[in-house]
C-alpha cells in the first residue's frame, strides 16, 4: 500500500513538501467519505444509515468478515492482492492508507531478572511498553537529566527508571487514587526486592532526606503539576516517598474505591513566589507515557520552558481532547470542518460528532473474532432503536449494554412505556439482518479512518511544534505491543 509518509525501520520522514500533499489529500478525503465515517456515530438501522453505502460494496465486506487473514489485509496496511466487486470500497481502502503513518511490528523484549520492576506486579504487555519507551528516549536524552513523569498512573515508568536504571525522575499523579496505587507498588516492591532494600531502609529512618530526587537510591516523588509550574519548583515542593506512604497507605481499603481528587493542589506558581528558594542548572526531559486526552498536549507545551530540554510523549484517549489541544495548527482546522454534522447528533467541544475520536482509539491489530462481537452488539442494540424510536433519549441511555432474544427487546420497550408485540419484534428482526451487513461494513470504514484521524491528530502536533521553532518527529516505538504506539518527541534546537 502507498503511503505518504515513508521511512526507515520506526523511523517516518516527515517534510514541508509531503505536508502540502498531505492536507490537500485529506480535505479531499474527509469530504469525500464524511458520510461513511460519521455514519455509526448515532444509530445505524434507526435512521437507515446503511444507505450511505454503495450497495455493490455488500459482497466486498462479507468476504472480508469471512477469515483473520481477509480482515487484517483490510483494515491494516498489508499489501491488498484482492479483486473487490466495488470500485468505490478498494478506493476507499487505497485513499485512506495513503493519509495513514505506518505502523511496523516490532520482536517483544527480552525483560531479564536485573529488571526487577519490570517482572514484580505488572502484566507483560505494560512492562514490553515501558522498556520500548525507555530504550527510545534514553538514547536521545543526555546522562545528567532529570525525568518527569506526567501522568505516571501506578508508576511502572517511574519505578523502572529510579530503581532499574538509576535515573533522577519526578514521578506526577494529579489523581489521589492513582497516587496511592503507585506508592503502594513501590512499597511493595521495596519490601519484597532484596535489590531494593536500601530504599526500605531510607523509608523508615525517621531522617529519610526531603529531597528524593536528589538521593541516590531513590529518585522519585509524587505531585501535582499544571502547565505553568516551573520544574525546580515541582522538585523544591514534591512530596516525599516517606510523607506520602504516612499519610496514605494508613487509610482504609474503602478510600481506595473514592472517585479521583487532586493530591495536593495546583504548583503553577513562580519561583519569585517562594522564600529562600534559589533556581537550578537543571535539566529535565518531561515524559508522557500513554498521556490522556490533553495531557500529551501539557507535555509537549513544558518545553516553552527555559529548563525543560526535551519531551517524548505516547498520545492516547483522544475522546478526551477538548478545543485547547485540538486542532493546533490552522490547516488541521479547515479539516476538521469537513467532518461536522448539522444534525442533532451529541458532540464534544469541537464539533464533531460524539463518537467520531473513539475511531482513533480503536484496537487496529484486533482479531476479527473481536471485530464479529462487536458487529452483533450493535445489531441487538440496532435492533431495540428500531423498536423504540419513539423514546430516543431513553435510548440512547440504555442502549450501549445490549442484550439479545425477542424477550429483552419486548422488556426493554416496555419499561419505557410502549407496547410492542412478538411479532412486530420478529418483523424488524428480520429486517434489520438482511441488512447486517452494513454493520461490518461500518466497522472496517471506522477501523480504517480511525487509523486515519489518529494520523491527522499527530501530524497537527508536529506542525504545531515545528513552528514554535523546536526540532520534532514521529515515530514508532512499541510496535505489536500496544495500539498507541506512536511517540511524539521534541526538543529544543
Amino acid at each position: 500500500m502507498h503511503t505518504l509518509f515513508p521511512g526507515n525501520d520506526t523511523q517516518i520522514e516527515i517534510n514541508d513538501a509531503m505536508i502540502a500533499e498531505y492536507y490537500q489529500k485529506i480535505d479531499l478525503y474527509t469530504k469525500k467519505y464524511k458520510e461513511q465515517i460519521t455514519a455509526f456515530c448515532t444509530d445505524l438501522y434507526a435512521y437507515d444509515h446503511y444507505k450511505h453505502y454503495p450497495s455493490e460494496i455488500q459482497a466486498d465486506v462479507m468476504t472480508t468478515f469471512k477469515t483473520e487473514k481477509n480482515y487484517n489485509m483490510v483494515v491494516s496496511q498489508s499489501k491488498c492482492d484482492s479483486q473487490f466487486n466495488s470500485e468505490y470500497f478498494k478506493q476507499f481502502i487505497e485513499d485512506s492508507h495513503q493519509l495513514i503513518i505506518p505502523r511496523k511490528l516490532m520482536k517483544k523484549q527480552n525483560i531479564n531478572s536485573e529488571y526487577k520492576s519490570l517482572i514484580d506486579s505488572i502484566d507483560e504487555d505494560k512492562a514490553q511498553q515501558t522498556l520500548l519507551f525507555q530504550q527510545y528516549f534514553t538514547q536521545r536524552t543526555a546522562n545528567d537529566t532529570i525525568y518527569l513523569d506526567l501522568g505516571a498512573g501506578k508508576g511502572y515508568l517511574s519505578s523502572f527508571l529510579a530503581f532499574d536504571c538509576n535515573q533522577k525522575i519526578v514521578s506526577i499523579e494529579a489523581s489521589e487514587k492513582h497516587a496511592i496505587s503507585l506508592a503502594k507498588r513501590i512499597y511493595s516492591l521495596t519490601q519484597r526486592n532484596q535489590l531494593y532494600s536500601p530504599i526500605f531502609k531510607y523509608i523508615k529512618d525517621d531522617n529519610f532526606i526531603l529531597e528524593p530526587a536528589q538521593h541516590a537510591n531513590l529518585k522519585l516523588a509524587t505531585a501535582f503539576v499544571d502547565t505553568a509550574t516551573d520544574p525546580d519548583v515541582l522538585l523544591h515542593n514534591a512530596f516525599t516517598l516517606k510523607d506520602f506512604v504516612r499519610a496514605q497507605l494508613s487509610k482504609s481499603m474503602e478510600q481506595e474505591h473514592r472517585k479521583h481528587s487532586q493530591i495536593q493542589g495546583k504548583m503553577g506558581i513562580s519561583t519569585s513566589q517562594l522564600h529562600q528558594f534559589q533556581k537550578t542548572s537543571n535539566k529535565y526531559t518531561v515524559l508522557g507515557l500513554h498521556a490522556c486526552g490533553d495531557l500529551s498536549v501539557t507535555c509537549l507545551r513544558l518545553l516553552s520552558l527555559p529548563n525543560v530540554r526535551s519531551v517524548f510523549t505516547v498520545p492516547c484517549c483522544y475522546p478526551h481532547l477538548t478545543d485547547n489541544s485540538f486542532p493546533l495548527f490552522q490547516f488541521t482546522a479547515k479539516i476538521i470542518s469537513n467532518l461536522k454534522t448539522d444534525n442533532n447528533l451529541s458532540t464534544v467541544k469541537l464539533g464533531l460528532p460524539k463518537q467520531l475520536l473513539n475511531y482513533a482509539c480503536t484496537g487496529f491489530d484486533e482479531p476479527v473474532e473481536n471485530a464479529r462481537e462487536t458487529v452483533f452488539k450493535f445489531h441487538q442494540r440496532g435492533i431495540l432503536e428500531k423498536c423504540r424510536l419513539k423514546n430516543k433519549q431513553v435510548a440512547e441511555k440504555r442502549a450501549f449494554k445490549p442484550g439479545s432474544g425477542t424477550e429483552w427487546v419486548q422488556k426493554c420497550v416496555q419499561e419505557e412505556g410502549e407496547n410492542i408485540s412478538n411479532q412486530e419484534i420478529k418483523e424488524i428482526e428480520e429486517k434489520c439482518e438482511e441488512i447486517k451487513w452494513a454493520m461490518n461494513a461500518h466497522l472496517i470504514f471506522r477501523q480504517i479512518s480511525g487509523q486515519v484521524l489518529e494520523s491527522m491528530i499527530l501530524v497537527d502536533r508536529l506542525l504545531w511544534m515545528r513552528a514554535q521553532k523546536y526540532q520534532a518527529q514521529i515515530d514508532w516505538c512499541m510496535g505489536g505491543q500496544s495500539g498507541r504506539g506512536f511517540v511524539l518527541w521534541a526538543q529544543k534546537e
